[in-house]
């Protein structure tokens, strides 16, 4: 905390830089970039010792740039639209702004730099609408941090629409997962059945059909809830849970934070996030308890699922009587 306030500075360095016939922009050395080691351009050796500083960097903030935000503040049509509000940083934003969109030019700082702090004192220091509030979520690699701190407030309940949205997005993710086949965002399924196929590892070949092991029927077999738990610590805290009814009742598949992130990452297609072995793990063993408790105990017939161009499953049944194979379309 002091490092943030007083940037590492000491009187004499404080009095050299006043001193100076042309002294920097005070930006460098003010917390949003202090914060992560650095005074914008250059990384402090002395900060990068210390535990917070390294362990703030290993997060990655920001390196997920929002790409709304990055028209409106480097296009030129945007003018000077945004303002930071605070009044006596309003200029050193604008000249950043001018630094990083390249209309001008500042000695030592690259247009990268100079992006990377504006992007910086926006989400430290501006006063985002509730509807712009993405850019915080997008900066701190969370999606979903801002709606989960909403939830702690025990009275809240998910709307219908937003209960919608994350319902598609986790059955989506759940549908790629439980067949091994890549699923386009935004691809309308008609079949609202989760399944469960012999697949193999997705990285080994592309199975254009594939044997049904299982299938559930997502509209009336799950429900999203929000759940009162207990942190490691002893608090309470809600979390999202998707709930397993009728024949998968009580398989429950918590979705808390960053879990939830890695879930919606995945919907949108962000595959460096697949590498997380403990998620994938998590979803294996869902799987393998709806594959336990969903698998046909009687039906002598072989379903297949075909994936068709427009990204839908086509369902057929596989049997044989009287010593010939019958193929049957599943409507």
């Amino acid at each position: 905390l002091s490092y943030l306030v007083t940037a590492g500075l000491e009187e004499a360095d404080i009095q050299a830089l006043h001193q100076k016939s042309s002294r920097p922009l005070i930006t460098e050395h003010l917390f949003f970039n202090r914060f992560f080691g650095d005074n914008g351009c250059d990384p402090d050796a002395s900060a990068r010792e210390m535990k917070a500083v390294q362990e703030v960097a290993e997060q990655g903030f920001g390196e997920r740039p929002s790409p709304h935000w990055e028209h409106r503040l480097w296009l030129r049509s945007y003018g000077s639209s945004i303002k930071l509000g605070i009044e006596a940083l309003d200029e050193e934003f604008e000249k950043l702004r001018g630094y990083g969109s390249r209309k001008t030019v500042y000695g030592g700082m690259t247009p990268d730099q100079a992006r990377e702090q504006v992007r910086r004192m926006l989400f430290f220091l501006y006063e985002f609408k509730s509807e712009e509030g993405n850019y915080l979520g997008q900066y701190l690699n969370s999606p979903t941090l801002l709606d989960w701190i909403a939830w702690q407030n025990t009275e809240v309940q998910l709307g219908f629409n937003e209960k919608t949205i994350l319902e598609r997005k986790i059955y989506h993710v759940l549908q790629e997962h439980f067949t091994g086949v890549r699923l386009p965002e935004g691809s309308t399924q008609n079949d609202r059945r989760l399944y469960v196929t012999l697949s193999r590892r997705r990285s080994e070949v592309r199975q254009s059909a594939q044997v049904v092991l299982a299938q559930v029927d997502w509209s009336t077999s799950t429900a999203l809830k929000l759940l009162v738990a207990k942190s490691a610590s002893g608090e309470q805290r809600q979390d999202l849970v998707l709930c397993g009814k009728d024949r998968i009742n009580d398989v429950n598949l918590p979705l808390e934070v960053p879990f939830l992130d890695y879930v919606m990452m995945r919907h949108f297609g962000e595959l460096g996030e697949v590498l997380e072995a403990s998620y994938l793990e998590r979803l294996d063993r869902f799987k393998a308890q709806v594959l336990e408790r969903a698998i046909p105990a009687d039906d002598d017939r072989i379903m297949l699922v075909r994936l068709k161009t427009d990204h839908t499953f086509r369902r057929q049944h596989f049997s044989v009587n009287d010593r010939r194979l019958e193929v049957t379309d599943v409507l």
